[in-house]
């Protein structure tokens, strides 16, 4: 679910996180997504990266899409897994960073990124390498919190997200690093979240539905 905090090891901070008996974000599917997903056409192939514990792949898996998802942590594909089964459905889960991830071009009718948070360093182009996995006509549904979200973290940790400004979002950032998509829609909107136990309180967020150009 994005890197909330840096570490110099990562992975072992989000297998901590999702290695307790609760789902650390619950186990109900972004409204966002919820709202966005009969854009995308029944049965189709969906990614779902930085996808934690599995709430929004196997929401989609559960409602007949092809779903694909990765992440660093194996507590949460373990995690993922086991929701997957109380829900009677599958989904294909790796362990991995997303450069490392090595799925074909033009693939993906869609990508799902719920607050898929990524270091400064490296956003730019695990943005563009998303593209190149997604086919021309595909969608990016985008969840994650706005650049605004930093005053309200401070002053309520308990909401969750980055606390550094540079992995926070604005319409222009994600509009350049999606450069070879055309925006559909984008809302920000300050919002009171309840997700499980890591994302409770008032949050500035974005939501944006984006179409990857044809040529």
């Amino acid at each position: 679910m994005g890197n909330e905090k840096t570490s110099p090891n990562p992975a072992q901070m989000w297998d901590e996180r999702y290695s307790a008996g609760e789902y650390a974000y619950g186990v109900e599917a972004s409204h966002h997504l919820q709202n966005s997903l009969h854009l995308v056409p029944d049965g189709s192939k969906i990614l779902f990266p930085a996808e934690g514990e599995g709430r929004n792949a196997v929401f989609a898996a559960s409602k007949g899409y092809d779903v694909y998802a990765f992440d660093m942590s194996k507590e949460g594909k373990k995690k993922a897994l086991e929701l997957a089964r109380k829900h009677s459905t599958q989904i294909h889960y790796e362990v991995g960073i997303a450069q490392e991830m090595q799925y074909p071009e033009n693939h993906f009718d869609a990508i799902v990124l719920v607050y898929a948070h990524f270091p400064p360093n490296v956003r730019e182009q695990i943005h563009r390498l998303f593209q190149t996995w997604l086919k021309p006509g595909g969608l990016i549904i985008l969840e994650a919190f706005h650049k605004d979200h930093i005053e309200y973290n401070t002053t309520n940790p308990g909401v969750g997200g980055p606390r550094n400004l540079d992995m926070l979002f604005t319409k222009e950032l994600l509009e350049s690093d999606f450069n070879d998509c055309t925006t559909n829609s984008f809302n920000k909107e300050v919002i009171t979240i309840s997700e499980g136990l890591y994302h409770q309180g008032e949050a500035s967020l974005v939501r944006m539905v984006a179409r990857k150009n044809q040529s």
